[in-house]
Formats: structure tokens, C-alpha cells, sequence
């Protein structure tokens, strides 16, 4: 009945709206069976044991439609957030989004300090490289931001122009709304600096913490697994008042220098390096007070105040920022920086305890390898083996050779262990660079074995020259051509003395000679 009262050229009703109204018809058709299917399932499914017994779980319930009406209490609101983003802020500005575009493509992932130069080599860094290499970094970054971002934000705000020279007033000596953008633009600038700066102390935070489990342990063991991470930075182990060779196998310090200051560069870039020079008397009073003691350079209590000391380098890097407009004007008058996080700020104050607390724990390892692997050599590096050594000169009698031989033959046998102490140590954070104290035991040991031989080397010399005058006096008394009977008389009875006593006498000093040239050719180091 419907149809044929829709489709009556009598009725006058529109195609298209009585097509409609069928299509209407059909979807209230299929959606009231979808819905008595529906029902029907949901009545079944409202039953635990049919749940069970089909498999099915029951469906959740729908979420209720809310109709919103209109007008919207927050619409104000809105409103005026829209309008003070767009005119206090400006950072719907385009200027401002052509600066934000420009740091996210260029320096958005750039960090002052990559941690990476620590584990290019086997070895990390020794701490006076490692230093120079933060500071060379950070010299770096200042010189990227000041000669290279800050150049292009102000060649990018002049090709801009047309988008804030109408913001400029005309007759008035108040920066309008300019001033407003320049504000802006000031404060964006100064965030994209800060997180430039927190992005790299957590950076390098985060390097370091790996290793907060610290190297506390019993006893030293290679494979504990405290050990077993890559270390940070190198320490240097020697011995106080004991000079060793320059190490040939140590990288050239210039090869660490990124950065070389010119003295055309901007002031502004000074940042000068914390270097302490020891004066002449307190290094003449320390190596006085502990000569021969072992040392760690840097000392491990002055380890968590230099990692900090990082931090504020990395952290100093926004000091002094100059505004754009300053860099667009030269007008002392505009002189002002971008703004930075200050060293003493209670944040700053807090990382600086988490990362003395992460050295700090990283700090008894070295101990408990140095004392008991070189507690033997203790007598050796304070000198009283060497005083020993000496004191067999001076008595009364000197003992014999055989004592020499056993004493060279220990100092030997110390020589070869020195050979099998190891070079690196690996302590977590830090790796023990031992080779300057191995090396100066060998040239300790060298030194006695040298004074030893010295003193046979003259004793040899001074032996042989008595035989050797004793031989040419024989030899030029036994040529005599004597007329008187006395004189023959004297001359037998001198030649029955030499050939019965003195040749006997000098044949045993030329075997103990002898046996000193053995000795020699098998312990003396030859020029």
C-alpha cells in the first residue's frame, strides 16, 4: 500500500524522497531483526550453564549516548586560552614555529658530551684526557650555538620580516607588540638551551649509572660480576718519589684536542679550563712525608667532586647566551643572555649527590686489589731492600760470592713476577692503570742488581791491576843480570819465593777473577 501511494503520479510524491523513505524502511527492518537476534542471545547468554555450554561469554554493556547541548559552560574558557596562545604567546606565530622547525631538524638530538669517546678503545681514557675531552666538547657546543644556531635564528627572523614589521610601532618608543614577539622568541630560545643542557647531563647521568652498584668486594676476583662492565675512565697507579720512563704505548694527548682556541674567537666563548698547579715546596713536602708509598692519580677522594665538576662544565655551556636581539643590533643597550639553569639550583643540588653517591660506591674496589698484591713489594718500593743491599759493603767482611748469586737470583725471580702482574685492572666505573708501578719495581730491582755488579766490576778492576803488577814486577826482577854472588843469591832465592808462594797465590786470584767475569757476563747489564 505504501509503495503503490509513494510511486502514484497522482500523489505527486519526489523520486528521490520516496526512495528514501523505502531505504528507511529497509534499514528499520534489518536493524529490528539484528536487535531480536540480539536480545535473544543476550536472554541465553544470562545463564552461567549456557555461557559454559556454547562457549560464549556474555557481551559488555553499551556505553550510554550523551547528547551535548549547546551553548558549552567552558566555551569562554577556551576561548581565552585560544587568544592569549595566540597573542601573549604567539606560538601559533609562524616566526616562532620557523625556529622550533629549525632546532628540531638540526640540533634536536645533538648532546654536548657523547659518551661514546669512552668505549671507543679497549682502554678507556686516563682522567687528565678524559677531562680535556669534556672540555674540549663543551668548548664545541658553545661554539655551535653561538657561531652557528644563533646566526641562523637571526638570518631566519630577517627573511621573516614580513610576518612582524607591521607589529612594530610606528611613533612610539614602546616595543608594541614586537616586543611581545621578541619575548617570545627570547623565552623559546631559552627553553631550546635548556633542554639542550638537561638532555645531556641526563645523558651522561644515565652512562654512569650503569655502574651505581659500585665494585665493593671481599676479595679481588676478574670474573665477579660487579666487574665485569666496560670501565668509564682510567687511573693512573704510581709510586711517590719513584720515576719511571715516559709509557711509549699511551695516545697522544693532542690527538683528544677537538677544539683549538684562536685568538679571533668571541670572548664570549671563554671558558677557562680548572687546572690546580701544585706549587714546588707542597710537592717537596709530599714526596718527603710519603716517599715510596703507592698512590692513585687522581686520588680517590677527590674522584666525586671531578665528576660533578663534569656536570658543571656541561652545564656552564648556556652561560651567557647573548639575546637575539643584542646579536641583531650590537646596541649595548639590548645586551642580555637567553636564560640557563644556575649550578646552585636545588635540582642541580640533588644530581650532584646521586652522582658523588654512584663515584663514592665505585671507590673501595682499588683497595682491595692494591694492598694485598703489592703488600710484598712493600720493602722494595720504601727503599730498605736497597739499604739491606747496601749495608753488606760496609761490614767488616764482605761475604763471598755465592751470597751474591743467591741474592741476584731472588732479585731475578722478583723481576719475573713483575712481568705477571697485571697492567689494567677492571674495578667497574674505573680501570687501574698499574704499569707505572710494575715499572718501577723492575728499574727498584734493576737499580740493587746494578749496585751489586758496580761493586764487583771495581773489585775486578782493582784485583786485576795488583795481579798484573805483581806479574810485570816478577817478569822485570827475573831479567836482572846480577855480577855480585849476592846478587844471584837474592835473585834464586826471590824466584824459589815467587814460584813456590806467589805464582800459587796469584793463580787463586785469578780464578776468583775469573769467577767474577762469570759472574758479571751472567747478572751485569751491558751498555
Amino acid at each position: 500500500m505504501l509503495l503503490d501511494f509513494l510511486f502514484d503520479q497522482s500523489n505527486e510524491v519526489n523520486s528521490g524522497e520516496a526512495l528514501t523513505i523505502i531505504a528507511c524502511l529497509l534499514d528499520l527492518q534489518e536493524d529490528y531483526k539484528y536487535l531480536v537476534k540480539r536480545a535473544f542471545l543476550k536472554f541465553i547468554l544470562s545463564s552461567p550453564g549456557e555461557q559454559e555450554r556454547f562457549q560464549l561469554v556474555e557481551e559488555p554493556p553499551e556505553f550510554p549516548l550523551v547528547t551535548i547541548k549547546g551553548p558549552v559552560p567552558w566555551k569562554c574558557n577556551v576561548q581565552l586560552a585560544k587568544n592569549r596562545l595566540h597573542e601573549v604567546l604567539m606560538n601559533t606565530h609562524p616566526v616562532l614555529q620557523a625556529i622550533s622547525m629549525l632546532w628540531d631538524q638540526l640540533y634536536n638530538d645533538f648532546v654536548v658530551f657523547d659518551t661514546s669517546k669512552c668505549y671507543k678503545d679497549e682502554i678507556p681514557p686516563h682522567f687528565d684526557v678524559l677531562t680535556e675531552i669534556i672540555h674540549n666538547c663543551c668548548m664545541v657546543a658553545r661554539d655551535i650555538l653561538v657561531n652557528d644556531w644563533l646566526p641562523r635564528v637571526a638570518d631566519l627572523v630577517d627573511a621573516m620580516r614580513h610576518f612582524w614589521e607591521d607589529l612594530v610601532p610606528r611613533n612610539s618608543s614602546y616595543g608594541g607588540r614586537a616586543a611581545i614577539l621578541f619575548n617570545c622568541i627570547h623565552s623559546l630560545m631559552s627553553r631550546q638551551i635548556m633542554g639542550l643542557i638537561d638532555r645531556s647531563l641526563k645523558y651522561l647521568l644515565k652512562t654512569i649509572s650503569v655502574y651505581k652498584n659500585g665494585n665493593a668486594i671481599q676479595e679481588y676476583n676478574m670474573h665477579d660480576p660487579k666487574l665485569q662492565r666496560r670501565p668509564f675512565m682510567t687511573l693512573n697507579v704510581s709510586v711517590v718519589g719513584k720515576y719511571h720512563e715516559t709509557l711509549d704505548d699511551l695516545r697522544d694527548r693532542n690527538n683528544s684536542i677537538l677544539y683549538k682556541i684562536d685568538e679571533n674567537d668571541p670572548n664570549i666563548l671563554t671558558m677557562n679550563s680548572t687546572f690546580v698547579t701544585a706549587t714546588m715546596n707542597q710537592n717537596s713536602a709530599f714526596v718527603m712525608k710519603n716517599n715510596g708509598k703507592m698512590f692513585v692519580d687522581p686520588f680517590l677522594e677527590n674522584l666525586p667532586n671531578l665528576f660533578v665538576s663534569y656536570f658543571v662544565k656541561i652545564l656552564k655551556v648556556g652561560y651567557k647566551i647573548p639575546r637575539l636581539e643584542y646579536y641583531l643590533t650590537n646596541e649595548i643597550e639590548q645586551l642580555g643572555y637567553l636564560m640557563y639553569i644556575d649550578e646552585n639550583h636545588v635540582d642541580m643540588v640533588q644530581l650532584y649527590e646521586q652522582v658523588k653517591e654512584i663515584v663514592v660506591a665505585n671507590q673501595t674496589g682499588p683497595k682491595t686489589y692494591l694492598y694485598p698484591i703489592y703488600k710484598y713489594y712493600f720493602p722494595l718500593l720504601s727503599n730498605k731492600l736497597k739499604e739491606m743491599t747496601e749495608n753488606l759493603f760496609v761490614r767488616a767482611e764482605i761475604p763471598e760470592l755465592p751470597t751474591f748469586i743467591s741474592l741476584m737470583e731472588k732479585l731475578n725471580g722478583i723481576v719475573e713476577e713483575c712481568f705477571y702482574l697485571t697492567d689494567f685492572v677492571k674495578f667497574n666505573l674505573f680501570m687501574l692503570d698499574c704499569r707505572r708501578v710494575n715499572r718501577v719495581l723492575i728499574s727498584l730491582v734493576r737499580e740493587i742488581q746494578g749496585l751489586v755488579t758496580d761493586y764487583f766490576k771495581a773489585l775486578n778492576q782493582k784485583e786485576n791491576r795488583r795481579i798484573c803488577d805483581e806479574f810485570e814486577e816478577m817478569s822485570i826482577v827475573a831479567g836482572e843480570r846480577p855480577t855480585e854472588t849476592e846478587e844471584v843469591v837474592e835473585l834464586q832465592n826471590y824466584i824459589t819465593i815467587c814460584r813456590e808462594e806467589k805464582v800459587y797465590n796469584l793463580t787463586g786470584d785469578i780464578q776468583k777473577a775469573a769467577e767474577r767475569v762469570l759472574f758479571l757476563l751472567h747478572y751485569a747489564v751491558l751498555n
